[in-house]
């Protein structure tokens, strides 16, 4: 053997010059001669840069090529190597000069012992260059299937993995049990009478005057695996293949690849489904999208694309939306992954996807049966009748799942049970996949990417496309509605679960309705009724951008005084509180709305708005607005409502929070116990109302309420309450909601060491959500967790209310601003303004530390404070008071008049002795 001859190898891979073979672990590696040539003239100089006009001379010998043509065959000679981590880099492009080979190459003074070079003809296998993604559940039950069944085949639509996923079952499986693996591709034969001569022929075999069925039997007699790949064309002579050698040969197993069954005796059909993609809902970050296997799929992909990539929290949402635009079909996805480098994740997800669900693919070691997927699905359509194909481009209107009532109610097609018979025919030749769940007539079914684009240029061929889009937006609008009407029933966790699949269909109804031939009457009502799918699944970003553009489409057109109108400016006001809180915004809409509502005489839709107006006002601490706002909903309530019906009680709600912060706390409980009342009397739940859920918010008021009596450990109760109604009512606003305004505050208050877990919980939340308005809340409280004595230091950059700086004021004293301080002496912050006065009497003291008018001063602050307190019947701020005042006169000297005063004040709390405020007042009494 001469020197140009000897096998090189390098890391775990064999190249045969002479032959320009290339193994990896003694398995060819699938390379073009381009691609093998290049390979030979950098193995021939490791280590040094080879020109490009040196390697294009290689390639294609006496013709200019040119270097683009160069950089493809590059990039496919680096995939190739890239199938294991020390062939990543093995290649160095060098600008300017040409290309390097970096891996240390050895040459072999003899070749290794292999059992010859294995290749398709004979029946080996070709080998798997990737990792297989996802498929740990298939591969473990086909090993289980194996032990038991000997015909198995493999169904599902084109692209969906079924061929990588037999090779790898059946050679886990050969390999456990020491069996022979052999393949043969049936892609290319077109006559089902040559099946069984050409499946003898790939498998080296063909004596003259021999029956090839029983020449393959015999040869394969010894303990086989054999697959059978692609076999849907061929299904009835692989049938009668598969029955005559399972027969002839009893230790053979089959295993099969068909995007339908074959229909053999003894055959058992395992359906492939999509890789899981991430769920509807916005991804918290990138790692919850990771968890599932076409993300990681197209991580991988993308990563030796681009050689090392790993997504960030900001790729989260894209990368999600990427997956489900793909259904999870694993040849779509890595197609996507290949052209990472020019579109990015952001551009594959907002439109590269589409032109990806059924392209044909540029990869030179693709194989022919998968080089378009577009051939495929031209092969399927073609073999179906002239309805089938009807219905089948018909049902491309849909996006998501749909029974076959909704197909029937779609497509026009006359009789159910016909439209059942025909989409079970388009199941089981792959074009449609069984979803999880029943529809309203029976299982439900969908297309994939692929084939609904397919079906959809069939559809706008036929000239239906435009009556049948109209039909579909109807169907949803019903569909909406029909959802609507379930709600109350369920709990919100199934009702989203239920109703989830709805998503994209709603999204392509509002497209159609909103584009150039759609109906915009429709859409308004589309997007005027969806408002609770879209907030139920952490859709409120896209919801409020969609109201917008409809919104401005209403103005521009003249119609902008409609019930659709008001409907839409109440629901974009609400999204935009629910969503981000940014007050400053949400009075455009909803005053809007209140004026419409006046005009038509939609009273109860002008209350709702008038109740956002209100939430807002409570956000953003506008205690004077909350006041007006409480009346003026009060007023519009019509004369004669029962006391007890929804809108009465959710007054008293509004009207009791309300009533708290101004200072009435008496009539706050008047208001609260009657909404206590109503709450017991009927649970009614809906977080949709007033936006957050009833319950929570009535015991957030009671825990407040409570917390001000002095009653602590009831107020800490309430609170739990507060929490556990939040999360029952699987709401993240009434969640947000109730541990701002009860959960954290009262922890705080009452030295629960659960405080920082809430603070977590409510961060978290708000994040997962997309609120930022809330988890600027949890920011803030935790900037409070500082060492004792020190002084916190708040965000500068949040845009902090007077009512953020009153609660936090309330929890470290030292917090308290001058702003803040004369908000309270101004009579404003009246349901904590004794505590804003105790506060400034304590930063007097401690600046101004014995001085005899600082003393005097903060006396008579303490002093005002209590009486306030007293006055307000505010128990818990009045022994705060008491109990700063008592130290400051026992450190006078004056022991009995701080007993005096704190002796018959503690005799009233009966519960709480465990609370901070209780502890200090009896240490400062034990010290008098």
């Amino acid at each position: 053997m001469t020197t140009a001859d000897e096998p090189l190898a390098f890391g775990d891979f064999l190249f045969h010059p002479a032959a320009r073979t290339l193994l990896l672990n003694g398995t060819p590696v699938t390379l073009g001669g381009p691609a093998r040539s290049l390979l030979a003239a950098l193995l021939a100089q490791p280590g040094e840069v080879v020109g490009a006009a040196a390697l294009m001379e290689s390639a294609w010998p006496g013709g200019a090529r040119g270097e683009a043509n160069l950089r493809v065959q590059m990039t496919a000679l680096r995939k190739a190597l890239a199938a294991v981590p020390e062939g990543q880099g093995a290649i160095l492009n060098i600008p300017g000069r040409g290309y390097q080979f970096t891996l240390p190459v050895r040459r072999l003074s003899a070749p290794p012992l292999v059992a010859g070079l294995p290749d398709e003809e004979s029946g080996r296998p070709p080998p798997l260059l990737t990792r297989l993604i996802g498929r740990e559940r298939e591969l473990a039950l086909l090993a289980e299937r194996l032990e038991d069944r000997r015909l198995i085949t493999l169904a599902g639509i084109g692209g969906i993995g079924k061929t990588s996923l037999a090779l790898a079952a059946a050679g886990d499986w050969a390999a456990r049990h020491g069996r022979r693996l052999r393949f043969l591709d049936l892609t290319a034969l077109s006559d089902p009478a040559l099946l069984p001569a050409a499946a003898g022929g790939a498998l080296g075999l063909g004596t003259p005057g021999l029956d090839p069925v029983e020449e393959i039997g015999a040869t394969l007699r010894g303990e086989t695996m054999l697959i059978l790949d692609s076999a849907e064309h061929l299904a009835e002579a692989a049938a009668r293949l598969a029955e005559r050698l399972l027969k002839r040969s009893p230790a053979l197993r089959l295993l099969v690849t068909s995007r339908e069954p074959l229909g053999a005796a003894g055959e058992w059909l395992h359906r492939l489904a999509p890789l899981e993609v991430p769920p509807e809902t916005e991804p918290r970050d990138a790692a919850e999208v990771m968890a599932y296997p076409a993300a990681q799929l197209f991580v991988e992909r993308a990563s030796a694309r681009l050689g090392g990539f790993s997504p960030k929290d900001s790729d989260a949402a894209g990368l999600a939306l990427l997956c489900r635009k793909l259904d999870g079909l694993p040849l779509a996805i890595a197609l996507a992954a290949s052209r990472i480098d020019m579109f990015g994740i952001a551009g594959l997800a907002a439109g590269m996807a589409d032109q990806l669900a059924a392209p044909g693919s540029s990869r030179r070691s693709t194989p022919g049966r998968h080089r378009t997927m577009r051939a495929t699905l031209d092969w399927s359509h073609d073999a179906l009748s002239p309805a089938d194909q009807r219905l089948l481009r018909r049902l491309s209107v849909f996006r998501g799942p749909f029974s076959v009532t909704s197909a029937v109610t779609v497509t026009g097609e006359d009789v159910s049970i016909d439209a059942g018979r025909a989409l079970v025919r388009l199941e089981t030749k792959s074009l449609l996949h069984r979803v999880e769940g029943e529809g309203d007539g029976g299982p439900l079914r969908r297309l994939l990417a692929t084939t609904r684009a397919y079906a959809a240029e069939k559809l706008e061929a036929s000239g239906e496309a435009p009556a049948l889009h109209r039909l579909h937006a109807l169907h949803v609008l019903e569909r909406v509605g029909a959802a609507e009407a379930m709600r109350p029933g369920m709990s919100p966790s199934a009702w989203r679960t239920a109703h989830a699949g709805l998503a994209d269909d709603l999204r392509a109804a509002v497209d159609w309705a909103f584009g150039p031939e759609g109906e915009v009457e429709i859409g308004l009502s589309l997007l005027a009724g969806s408002g609770p799918l879209w907030l139920g699944l952490n859709l409120a970003a896209e919801y409020r951008h969609r109201l917008e553009l409809a919104l401005s489409r209403l103005t521009a057109s003249g119609q902008g005084e409609t019930l659709a109108a008001l409907r839409l400016h109440v629901a974009a006001g609400m999204t935009i509180l629910r969503n981000t809180g940014e007050v400053a915004l949400v009075a455009e809409p909803l005053r809007r709305a209140i004026e419409i509502a006046d005009r038509i005489g939609e009273g109860g839709a002008a209350i709702r708005a008038v109740g956002g107006l209100w939430m807002a006002c409570i956000m953003a601490g506008d205690t004077a607005g909350a006041v007006r706002l409480s009346a003026e909903m009060d007023a519009r309530i019509p004369p004669g409502t029962p006391p007890d019906s929804d809108l009465r009680q959710a007054h008293h709600r509004v009207a009791a929070l309300t009533l708290h912060y101004a200072g009435d706390q008496r009539e706050a409980r008047r208001h609260a116990d009657l909404a206590m009342h109503h709450l017991r009397a009927r649970l009614d739940t809906s977080p949709y109302g007033l936006m957050i859920d009833q319950a929570a918010a009535v015991h957030v008021l009671d825990a407040r309420l409570l917390w001000l009596d002095g009653r602590f450990d009831a107020a800490r109760a309430a609170a739990g309450a507060a929490l556990a109604a939040a999360e029952a009512a699987e709401d993240a606003l009434s969640l947000c909601y109730a541990l701002t305004q009860a959960g954290v505050p009262i922890a705080v208050w009452t030295g629960d060491p659960a405080a920082p877990e809430r603070v977590e919980q409510l961060a978290a939340t708000a994040l997962r959500h997309r609120m930022p308005y809330w988890h600027g809340w949890a920011r803030l409280f935790g900037s409070l967790s500082v060492r004792p004595g020190e002084v916190p230091s708040l965000p500068r950059e949040l845009e902090l209310t007077p009512y953020h700086l009153e609660v936090v004021a309330t929890m470290n004293p030292a917090l308290a601003d001058s702003a803040t301080i004369a908000r309270a002496e101004a009579g404003q912050a009246a349901w904590c303004a004794p505590e804003l006065l105790r506060a400034k009497a304590e930063n007097l003291l401690r600046r101004a530390g014995g001085e005899p008018g600082a003393a005097r001063a903060a006396e008579r602050v303490l002093r005002e404070a209590l009486a306030l307190a007293e006055r307000g019947a505010l128990r818990a701020w009045a022994l705060r008071s008491a109990t700063s005042l008592a130290r400051l006169w026992r450190g006078q000297g004056e022991h009995g008049r701080a007993e005096d005063l704190l002796t018959p004040l503690l005799t009233t709390f009966d519960e709480g002795r465990d609370m901070p405020d209780l502890m200090a007042a009896r240490k400062a009494l034990e010290a008098a």
